[in-house]
């Protein structure tokens, strides 16, 4: 079977001459321009949403909104970011594969993506998040690790191919979760956990084999809403960019993807 590597390196020639290359990407932020008034419809619209719980689900952790695929402004977004991020970051064409807005809930548990942990995702799969709100350290703002040298780990994957099955080989860490004592080390040694916060519109293009996890907004505070997309490389240049990703529901593995 081909590699996801191989695949990229395929992609990569049908785009076209390009040094950059996503390996070299740990995460870069607010480096995209979009028009603000479509995204500001954007916000509005699925902020409706989640205030009518209109094509919304809960789950434990956050309000998650599954159908979206009638806010045209969400296509007119990816029609503007994405050629700025297949000649930034990918070097080729990319495909959206799935589109995952949602709103953090307050008094929920540290666990799943609320601790800390990496993705385990192929290298070649990218996440872009767009906080569709102000979003400050109370409110649940994103969380990265960097090292003391100020770079920014990213923890090795084995899902060399699409046939690649949970657990086999066994992560680097049990479960994709990172000890205490390994957090704990790297912060003695002068590493940090740093805030994502921003204004509305702030957006972060990041591996997600980052050490990261969701911060839980404190009572009273108005949630973090965000959309998350997973990104990956296409042989293709692909005219509309929101058909064919895939939503919440029904569930599919987002820690790979086929190939094309």
């Amino acid at each position: 079977m081909k590699t996801y590597k191989q695949h990229y390196e395929e992609c990569r020639v049908a785009f076209g001459p390009s040094t950059v290359s996503v390996y070299d990407l740990t995460a870069v932020s607010d480096f995209l321009n979009f028009d603000m008034d479509n995204f500001n419809k954007m916000s509005h619209k699925i902020n409706e949403c989640f205030e009518a719980s209109s094509g919304c689900y809960d789950d434990n952790w956050a309000t998650r909104l599954n159908e979206w695929k009638h806010i045209e402004e969400i296509e007119n977004f990816c029609q503007e970011v994405v050629p700025q991020i297949e000649r930034s970051v990918f070097g080729c064409y990319l495909k959206i594969e799935f589109i995952h807005p949602y709103k953090n809930r307050a008094g929920v548990t540290d666990e799943s993506s609320w601790t800390w942990h990496y993705d385990d995702c192929p290298k070649e799969f990218i996440k872009m998040a767009i906080y569709l709100n102000d979003v400050n350290e109370n409110n649940g703002c994103l969380q990265i690790l960097s090292s003391p040298d100020n770079s920014i780990p990213v923890v090795d994957t084995y899902r060399l191919d699409p046939s690649a099955v949970k657990g086999v080989p066994p992560p680097v860490f049990p479960k994709t979760r990172i000890p205490k004592n390994v957090l704990g080390r790297i912060k003695e040694n002068g590493g940090k956990f740093i805030n994502l916060t921003g204004s509305s519109g702030s957006h972060f293009v990041f591996t997600p084999n980052i050490i990261h996890r969701a911060t839980i907004p404190l009572a009273g505070e108005n949630p973090r809403q965000a959309i998350f997309m997973f990104l990956r490389p296409s042989l293709q240049k692909h005219e509309n960019h929101t058909k064919n990703a895939h939503s919440f529901l029904p569930e599919r593995n987002v820690k790979k993807y086929e190939l094309d």
